[in-house]
């Protein structure tokens, strides 16, 4: 069984007005909401069950969902005052209620190739991939060992040796080995510890810390929406080429 977890409880503020009344995965990028063409491609791509952390908003989120069974809401009661690894650590606590071999993090505000999925191994990973464009800002830079394990990721790619991969917003925890069990509850202890001392912090920074994950270079196209003008270059250059 795989699950996956869609960290949507942003205010998504950057969008202004757009996003007062709505969150940031409702907004349409052609003819769907992100967040619905995310959640009919995980389960195309069999996912059994996705766990969605919403917050601000949260209600649009629940009444758009009940159409799928698979899809389960959980909300993060302090949205705006902590960062995604809080709904991160909110969804891993939900997720050990079932029995999956891997569950997948996605951000909600993500427009990706279906074939993405498919192509996720079943280990601890972070989907990666050669950046677009270099003028569009708000990357996160990937900086690796020479195993491909992710041991940093930084906005400035002028803090890292060698900024040549971006972080897609897909990564994948493994549960198949022992070894990987109790990874998942270190994991769970280390983003307490972490919260403890930054409540803003990203997910993302967890899985740099833990050391355990390796890059996966994807060829397939993808584009996040930060604010209006990522949206516009998603719809003019990147929506057409999706499948």
């Amino acid at each position: 069984m795989n699950i996956a977890t869609i960290l949507a409880a942003g205010l998504g503020s950057r969008f202004g007005d757009i996003t007062k009344y709505v969150p940031k995965g409702m907004i349409k990028i052609g003819a769907q909401p992100m967040i619905e063409s995310s959640i009919e491609k995980l389960l195309d791509a069999g996912y059994s069950k996705i766990i969605l952390v919403t917050g601000h908003c949260s209600d649009v989120y629940d009444n758009f969902t009940k159409k799928w069974d698979a899809v389960d809401t959980i909300k993060n009661p302090f949205y705006n005052t902590t960062g995604s690894l809080f709904s991160l650590y909110l969804a891993m606590s939900y997720a050990k209620r079932y029995q999956f071999n891997n569950l997948t993090i996605l951000e909600s505000d993500i427009i990706y190739d279906s074939r993405i999925l498919k192509q996720i191994p079943s280990l601890n990973c972070m989907l990666t991939s050669k950046p677009k464009r270099f003028d569009i800002g708000d990357e996160c830079w990937v900086e690796m060992d020479k195993h491909k394990r992710i041991t940093s990721i930084v906005k400035d790619p002028k803090k890292i040796k060698k900024a040549e991969l971006e972080m897609v917003g897909i990564s994948n925890i493994s549960m198949n080995t022992i070894e990987n069990v109790n990874e998942y509850e270190r994991m769970l202890n280390e983003s307490l510890q972490m919260l403890s001392e930054n409540n803003m912090e990203d997910y993302e920074q967890l899985l740099a810390s833990n050391k355990r994950f390796v890059s996966e270079q994807t060829i397939y196209e993808w584009a996040e929406m930060d604010n209006v003008q990522h949206m516009e270059y998603a719809i003019e250059n990147v929506l057409s080429k999706l499948k």
